[in-house]
């Protein structure tokens, strides 16, 4: 009985993990059989292992540029099965009399999206600085193989499905879920270490833990998704403009510039997290209750 009830467990705080991850496993090798069928009259199948092997090889990395392309499909399949688990999981709740939190004011979203920018470009220029970027052959391809798809795929995939889809399930699923049982530090720093290393490299491991950790505090101080979902979306939309526009490229070609802007950013950032702070969780909210009742 006991190991039937981990087992239930296991897979309530990861299954949706290991959903999303079978989802991008079948989409990726769907595009795979795609493109091989697709251009079949390049393929010489008379040939020697090796040289199959070669064209196999060649087939990849051509796929692999449109990498963005098959994460957005992959984001959108996401969003609807996993959809509809947050969606029961909301019903439960529901169900159970939890209390549902009050929505935030309407300008608490632009603190947030204003501490998007801030963190985005001083994460984003302090990790260039550290030259731990250098030294990640991993991330600089895969830099390369994201900016190279056209603009309107970056901002409507990595800007805004993708970090919706990753909201879905790194926050509004598995932080949530992992806080029902656990303490909140605990749940930030573990959903936040798996959101990391999901990412594949040291460098974006550092970026994206950073990054889950800002996200799991937001949603866990606004109790709504669209919190965490909203700061995630400025943060890759800041990047991928920031990118396009070469404005971190001027940010580095004067020592100056970089430290203002650097500072500035981390300021503006640091300003807006503090008013966030202000916000009282769910927690927090129902001790002021039972404390004034």
């Amino acid at each position: 009985m006991q190991q039937k009830r981990t087992r239930n467990q296991f897979w309530y705080l990861f299954g949706p993990l290991l959903i999303k991850w079978v989802i991008d496993f079948v989409v990726e090798g769907a595009a795979g059989a795609a493109y091989i069928v697709l251009n079949r009259s390049r393929l010489n199948l008379g040939g020697t292992q090796e040289n199959l092997m070669e064209q196999a090889m060649n087939l990849s990395l051509e796929l692999s540029q449109y990498s963005v392309e098959i994460a957005t499909v992959s984001a959108v399949i996401t969003l609807a099965v996993l959809g509809y688990i947050y969606h029961r999981d909301r019903v439960n709740e529901k169900q159970k009399g939890m209390a549902a939190h009050q929505e935030m004011p309407f300008f608490k979203y632009g603190v947030i999206a204003v501490m998007g920018i801030g963190a985005c470009i001083a994460l984003n220029n302090l990790l260039i600085l550290s030259s731990i970027s250098s030294v990640s052959q991993t991330y600089q391809d895969t830099s390369q193989l994201i900016y190279q798809s056209p603009l309107w795929v970056q901002i409507v995939g990595l800007g805004i499905l993708l970090p919706i889809a990753e909201e879905l399930v790194y926050r509004g699923l598995l932080y949530k879920r992992m806080r029902e049982n656990m303490p909140v530090v605990i749940s930030m720093v573990f959903s936040a270490v798996i959101f990391g290393v999901t990412h594949g490299n040291l460098v974006q491991f550092i970026y994206a833990g950073v990054l889950g950790l800002l996200l799991a505090y937001t949603y866990e101080k606004t109790g709504t998704l669209k919190a965490p979902a909203l700061l995630h979306i400025v943060m890759n939309l800041t990047s991928v403009v920031g990118t396009k526009a070469k404005i971190f490229d001027w940010m580095f070609t004067n020592m100056f510039w970089l430290s203002i802007s650097t500072a500035a950013a981390a300021a503006v950032a640091a300003a807006m997290f503090l008013m966030i702070r202000n916000i009282k969780g769910n927690q927090e909210e129902e001790t002021d209750m039972k404390n004034n009742g």
